[in-house]
């Protein structure tokens, strides 16, 4: 497997967005691969290393990485989501045509699935991550849905204070903005529920990489497992004018998609 020319994907947003749904669907997709939560931009920037030198383990660890941070949950139901979000992601290895879905020789994207740690990273130590990207082609990529969705979805988590709000909306604003700054790809959550074919579709369209149809085939079969709920949370205040704010930044983004 060759990735001496592969591009860092670098996720970033808000989490609760769908980003590990589009992580796990890309992961799978034969010229992608795609990690889930290993934290490696984390570590360079902590550790002033360049990217690419842990590329090779983001491919060696990428259908076991939630699988470690499971094992050190204490909270029992933080485990448990561990454990669904690990068995999900392999979700893959079950589907009927996953030998089909085998690695290229060339892969041309790999990525660690962070989203809203890569955007506090950023926020936080903006220098020092394009540092660790400096020797490397790299392509932001942000998985966005509805901020009201956002968090209802995180208040089910237990993140409904102030500041979980607030940080919640930054993390989405800074998404948006890297990607239109780097020419990166956006996804629209509830356009990949509703007609996953063609976000499949125009996906491989934005990263040049093949339509296969074994893969189409397989986020069909994932996406069409998922359902789009329609949660509600009250919250008053600023922190709802912050809400709204980013939903109408969210509708502006999601009409140019």
């Amino acid at each position: 497997m060759n990735i001496a020319d592969s591009k860092y994907l670098l996720f970033v947003g808000s989490g609760r967005t769908g980003s590990t749904l589009v992580g796990q669907l890309l992961n799978r997709h034969p010229e992608v691969v795609v990690s889930n939560e290993l934290r490696v931009l984390q570590y360079c920037v902590v550790n002033g290393l360049p990217i690419n030198e842990k590329l090779a383990e983001i491919v060696e660890k990428a259908d076991e990485s939630f699988l470690s941070v499971g094992r050190r949950q204490v909270n029992p139901l933080a485990m448990i989501r561990a454990y669904r979000w690990h068995r999900d992601w392999n979700g893959g290895r079950r589907f009927r045509s996953a030998e089909s879905l085998k690695k290229s020789s060339v892969i041309k994207y790999i990525g660690d699935k962070k989203q809203g740690g890569n955007s506090r990273l950023i926020i936080e130590n903006e220098e020092k991550v394009y540092q660790a990207l400096r020797e490397i082609q790299w392509l932001p990529i942000s998985v966005l849905r509805d901020p009201q969705q956002i968090v209802a979805s995180s208040a089910r988590l237990g993140f409904v204070s102030d500041t979980d709000i607030v940080r919640g909306m930054t993390d989405f604003r800074v998404g948006i903005e890297l990607v239109r700054k780097h020419a990166g790809i956006l996804v629209d959550y509830n356009k990949l529920i509703n007609y996953p074919t063609e976000c499949a579709r125009q996906l491989c369209k934005q990263l040049a990489i093949d339509d296969d149809e074994n893969w189409l085939a397989f986020v069909n079969a994932i996406v069409n497992k998922k359902k789009s709920p329609r949660v509600k949370l009250k919250v008053s205040g600023r922190n709802a004018e912050l809400i709204e704010e980013m939903r109408q930044l969210w509708v502006e983004v999601i009409d140019q998609i």
